[in-house]
């Protein structure tokens, strides 16, 4: 393939583009994080303040707004929509593989550069995050990049380099707020100690780096303390120490709980790292070992526990898979494939029982007991799941197979079973996560979207969410209290469970239907009963 070989980087782009771009909108965004963040973006458009944050048209303290502008841009050119609020994190997608390869190309050779942004590529989190509506993907390149610049200034000894890295950082820090520049800090000064490279490290630079980062930082932070006083950054940095050190964001876990997602979450590359050990090192392999120890012990430390915290150090996870395919292409003593294989069939396995199940979900809850009342509400949802599904692990064993036909070939063994874990991640895009969306939101959001023709605002009751917030268009109206009657009318969304005790604290309302978990009624105005 003479063109591959001559234009490696187009034709990296073409698949990119191939793979994170089409069916952005195939799927509804999911509450909380996909919604609350586009959301946000909506209400810059509504309100015309694209200064401040605001969700319900409120202080937002969570998160600064750099990701928000950009989402925000592709909703002015391109509506409102899924499309629009997933498009950025398909271009973030884009720009780091093509960053993976470029730098991986110069520091090390092309062979692992294509084999880095592969695998970064067919890992299973890390490619469904470049087709989401989450932060998570900007904010991790703007630190990795941020990173590598600087460990490139530390090679070079080039100013240029460390002053690119105070502006990445400084930006990663407008994405998401200062722990960008904590997990820089700390994988700088563990590298440092480890490689005893701290003479490198001059006055000259250390100055240029916060220069760097303080204009940039300061081109929100300080503009917004100006004109709307300390209240905004008091309540945001109030609100980070509290996701730092409580449970506050509602979500809790276990001891390891990152270990564990990391580990599940990026297969297959976290498996094939383990071939890396005992292979020789390079200098590389020092900065990607301090950056997956940092990131991992801080967000194991700190109290809120959420999937896509730890995600930064999926790229020292692809890094060492990638590291760990080159020692098999090279035909060095590795053990077998067999593990890589007998994953790729159980992934498939479980594509096949969700099909079965899903075709009739009473084999599932005759056989399992399920005590949440909501759970057996919304697998009762309608959902189709067509016969020709099953193509899909049909598919996956066969490219499981063919990879052992070939099991002489290492190079082309990998590619098969590189492609048999791409069918994986593309067939989830596009057949499961949709029918999947219909039994964990779907009735509340087919609602929200019948009822966006109407001007009657929609509120939630007993739990939290943001959906009717950007589906229901709402209006800002920041003066709602349930206990009272109201003139307007307004529709009143609750899971079904909890209706013996919600309604009966809200007066004048009366119930319009009952579906997969979820109750939906409309509270008459006062001055219509």
């Amino acid at each position: 393939m003479p063109f591959l070989r001559e234009y490696p980087r187009w034709c990296l782009v073409f698949c990119c583009a191939l793979l994170f771009l089409p069916g952005l909108g195939l799927v509804p965004l999911f509450d909380w994080d996909e919604i609350n963040f586009a959301e946000i973006s909506r209400e810059f458009i509504a309100s015309g303040n694209y200064l401040s944050p605001t969700i319900n048209f409120e202080p937002f303290y969570e998160k600064p707004p750099l990701f928000m502008w950009l989402q925000a841009i592709c909703m002015n050119i391109f509506g409102v929509g899924e499309w629009a609020a997933r498009l950025p994190n398909a271009l973030v997608g884009i720009i780091s593989i093509l960053f993976i390869y470029n730098f991986s190309a110069k520091h090390i050779n092309q062979a692992l550069a294509g084999a880095w942004s592969s695998m970064y590529i067919i890992s299973i989190l890390p490619h469904f995050y470049f087709k989401s509506a989450l932060i998570d993907p900007l904010f991790n390149l703007f630190i990795f990049s941020g990173i590598c610049m600087a460990y490139r200034h530390l090679q070079t000894k080039e100013l240029k380099h460390i002053m690119v890295a105070g502006i990445l950082i400084a930006a990663g820090v407008l994405t998401k707020g200062p722990v960008a520049l904590l997990l820089f800090g700390l994988t700088g000064i563990l590298y440092l100690s480890l490689s005893k490279q701290w003479k490198a490290l001059t006055i000259p630079s250390i100055l240029l780096f916060l220069l760097a980062f303080l204009l940039i930082v300061s081109s929100w932070y300080v503009v917004i303390s100006v004109i709307e006083g300390p209240a905004f950054v008091r309540g945001f940095i109030i609100r980070q120490w509290a996701l730092l050190t409580t449970h506050d964001a509602g979500h809790t876990g276990f001891p390891g709980y990152h270990i564990v997602v990391l580990f599940f979450g990026c297969l297959p590359a976290s498996l094939l790292a383990f071939r890396y050990i005992k292979t020789k090192r390079l200098p590389l392999d020092t900065l990607m070992a301090c950056l997956l120890l940092i990131v991992v012990v801080v967000f194991e430390l700190v109290q809120t526990k959420i999937l896509h915290y730890s995600s930064l150090a999926y790229f020292p996870i692809t890094y060492f898979g990638a590291r760990g395919v080159m020692k098999i292409i090279n035909h060095e003593k590795v053990p077998p494939l067999l593990d890589i294989r007998v994953l790729a069939s159980f992934l498939f396995l479980v594509i096949m029982a969700l099909i079965f199940i899903g075709q009739d979900p009473s084999r599932l809850l005759g056989t399992i007991q399920i005590d949440d009342p909501f759970a057996v509400a919304n697998l009762q949802a309608s959902v189709n799941w067509p016969s020709y599904l099953f193509l899909i692990p049909v598919i996956g064993f066969s490219l499981v197979i063919l990879s052992y036909l070939f099991r002489s070939k290492k190079g082309t063994t990998v590619i098969v079973l590189a492609l048999a874990f791409l069918w994986f991640t593309q067939s989830v895009c596009y057949f499961l996560l949709p029918r999947v969306e219909r039994y964990t939101q779907g009735a509340v959001i087919d609602f929200l979207k019948d009822r966006d023709r109407t001007d009657i605002p929609v509120y939630t009751l007993g739990h939290k969410s943001y959906a009717h917030h950007f589906y229901g268009n709402q209006k800002p109206d920041t003066n709602y209290d349930h206990r009272k009657s109201f003139e307007q009318p307004s529709y009143i969304i609750m899971k079904t469970h909890k209706e013996k005790d919600i309604v009966p604290t809200v007066p004048d309302l009366s119930l319009l239907y009952r579906q997969n978990g979820f109750s939906f009624f409309i509270r008459q105005a006062a001055n219509n009963k």
